[in-house]
């Protein structure tokens, strides 16, 4: 179930759901509301679905991702949009000095229209990005002609300019061409790299792994430790000097990437929505 922060007419608001991996889209109809401000949907299929909401006649709007599970009701508080302005730079995530990447087309998930290019330094701007409340933005990124696009689930707090960084082709070659036989063409890739938590927590011995949300996940995910050299390592623990990991063969929709520590407790976890030849990037912004 949907509510909005304060009651609204139907006529005010459209609400879709929209499937990850089909494009489905399933608006709420007018019947199933509770009042005026409460839109239910029912007999969803439990996966990570992105759930828009715009005005009538309008291609404006902003979207909210949304794990469905089986046998739970789902409960969502859908505040009143902000504008907010988000900026940052994108650089080259292999560089061993900061190098600025111009070029890469940039997008919102969820707000069709929402586009813009990297400059020659690097620089982007969106103006007037529609936000809901705590919910997080997805920015989406891509350079033509190359196989992997990129994604960042960045915070709501979007008034700091942001730092992110992008993985070209051949840098994404030489990672999953550590791999026998390489990785899956539907498979999804999450690059974390985590210097600050591993370095503030105590705990030894930290893994990272990803786990779908989906039952029927057809992927099975395989995580490594990075080292220094960019090195796959297989069960190695998360280090100040080796503090990132890559999962491949991770399946379309939602995923948890999660570290845990010797005895398996949580220490940091992250909901990605995964995509074929798509590369999550994670950590610090």
């Amino acid at each position: 179930m949907i509510q909005f922060e304060k009651p609204r007419k139907l006529s005010e608001a459209v609400v879709v759901l929209q499937r990850t991996a089909t494009g489905e889209l399933k608006q709420a109809p007018a019947d199933s509301t509770e009042v005026d401000r409460y839109f239910a949907f029912l007999r969803v299929v439990p996966e990570t679905l992105i759930l828009k909401v715009k005005r009538p006649g309008s291609s404006e709007g902003a979207a909210v991702v949304i794990p469905v599970k089986p046998g739970v009701a789902t409960y969502i508080d859908i505040p009143n949009p902000q504008r907010k302005t988000l900026r940052g730079r994108i650089f080259d995530a292999r560089s061993a000095n900061p190098k600025a990447m111009s070029g890469i087309r940039l997008g919102i998930l969820g707000q069709d229209g929402k586009s813009t290019t990297t400059d020659a330094g690097g620089s982007f701007r969106f103006q007037d990005l529609l936000t809901l409340g705590d919910h997080s933005v997805f920015l989406e990124a891509h350079r033509q002609p190359e196989l992997y696009s990129h994604r960042y689930k960045l915070g709501s707090a979007l008034d700091q300019s942001l730092n992110l960084f992008y993985f070209k082709q051949q840098s994404m070659i030489d990672l999953v061409g550590q791999l026998e036989g390489g990785v899956s063409e539907k498979s999804g890739v999450i690059i974390g790299a985590l210097p600050e938590t591993v370095a503030t927590t105590k705990s030894r011995g930290l893994l990272a792994f990803d786990t779908p949300i989906a039952m029927n996940a057809s992927l099975p995910p395989e995580t490594y430790t990075l080292s220094p050299k960019n090195r796959l390592l297989v069960r190695a623990p998360l280090e100040e000097q080796s503090a990132r990991f890559i999962s491949v063969q991770v399946p379309e929709g939602g995923n948890i990437s999660k570290v845990v520590n010797s005895g398996g407790e949580p220490i940091w976890s992250h909901l990605t929505l995964a995509r074929p030849a798509q590369v999550n990037v994670v950590g610090p912004n």
